[in-house]
């Protein structure tokens, strides 16, 4: 029995096993305690404390095991020696160490690098879009206003408008529409009460309706600007492109 307790000790000795120039105090391990918990308590690291109980991780502590915690003074020592290529290492989480990287030496917050500013040159130039496109409601006319000053021509024409029955959430101000560009700004006339609405094209006209002589079909919200009352009415439709057929 006495062998079995002299080796016991030895093996106790071995494991807590440190450097002669380092201080320590001591700590006797509880219910819930971890090395993060151990080395917060005493204000160091958790490495310092692997350091200086050799063969430590933080899967085997137990309770009621003594570890020795170095002073602050020899941990920062220990810590200002570190190579500056030093890694953490990598320790699996418990329920009582969510982190899982017990290096918990301070680090500087590094901003999140921004994005190079392009020096302004006079020089360089800027390929005109023909068709600017926008997701403001409130920026079609501004829009459709500004086509000129790209050298587009306006075409006018007359037709029969009708509008989709249900109503649906988001931009209402929309056109399924066969001679403007996608994603271009008309603008679209009742004839029946001169109001005017800016809608922007989103595709062609639905075959079945070009069949039945329908020139542009509108969202519900739209036609509710334009105050429709019946299910198809004259509208006056202006739009922009290079050329004028």
């Amino acid at each position: 029995m006495k062998r079995i307790w002299l080796v016991a000790l030895s093996f106790a000795i071995g494991s807590l096993q440190l450097d002669a120039n380092v201080q320590t105090s001591k700590h006797v391990v509880k219910k819930g305690d971890t090395l993060y918990s151990i080395s917060k308590k005493y204000g160091v690291k958790v490495n310092d404390v692997l350091k200086v109980n050799r063969g430590l991780s933080n899967s085997n502590i137990r309770i009621g095991q003594m570890l020795l915690i170095p002073n602050q003074q020899a941990a920062m020592h220990h810590a200002s020696s570190m190579p500056h290529n030093y890694k953490p290492v990598y320790v699996p989480s418990t329920p009582d160490t969510p982190y899982r990287d017990e290096d918990m030496r301070e680090r500087s917050v590094i901003p999140a690098a921004a994005k190079p500013v392009e020096a302004a040159n006079e020089n360089k130039t800027t390929a005109v879009v023909a068709k600017p496109v926008t997701s403001g409601v409130a920026e079609y006319p501004t829009v459709f206003n500004q086509y000129p000053t790209t050298g587009m021509k306006m075409k006018k024409s007359k037709g029969t408008a009708n509008y989709l029955a249900d109503v649906t959430s988001g931009n209402q101000n929309l056109a399924f529409y066969n001679d403007a560009e996608p994603n271009s700004i008309i603008r679209v006339t009742n004839l029946m009460n001169h109001k005017t609405i800016f809608v922007k094209v989103v595709g062609k006209l639905p075959v079945a309706d070009a069949s039945n002589e329908i020139s542009i079909k509108l969202t519900n919200g739209a036609a509710q600007d334009l105050g429709v009352t019946d299910e198809k009415f004259l509208v006056e439709i202006a739009s922009y492109s290079n050329s004028i057929d």
